[in-house]
């Protein structure tokens, strides 16, 4: 419960391709969400897949949703995929939620 209110957790993995991303983005509704989104989609990204991101993005916006996370640790570079050789880390797992349940939120952790 959230301020006494239920809630509908979903966790999803999210398509690699490019085109079922958009499509599934196109058509994902929900408030919270925490997902291997297998998305960088930091601003400036080397691997930002420009029409994955941009669906990201405008489902964040649509249902006002933040990247909890950041919120909280703006300048902090946490990972949660890592290549070796070479080296490469990525953040690709978020909690993105309703701007509305910021408060309601005793920590976070990467």
């Amino acid at each position: 419960l959230v301020q006494d209110s239920p809630v509908l957790l979903i966790n999803i993995y999210a398509p690699n391709n490019t085109y079922d991303a958009v499509d599934f983005y196109e058509n994902l509704r929900t408030t919270l969400l925490e997902s291997d989104y297998d998305q960088d989609y930091s601003y400036g990204s080397k691997t930002e897949k420009k029409d994955v991101v941009t669906k990201i993005r405008e489902l964040m916006l649509a249902f006002n949703l933040v990247d909890i996370w950041r919120l909280r640790n703006p300048d902090k570079k946490r990972y949660t995929w890592k290549q070796n050789k070479p080296l490469v880390q990525r953040r690709l797992d978020y909690w993105l939620i309703s701007d509305d349940f910021q408060d309601d939120v005793d920590s976070t952790g990467i």
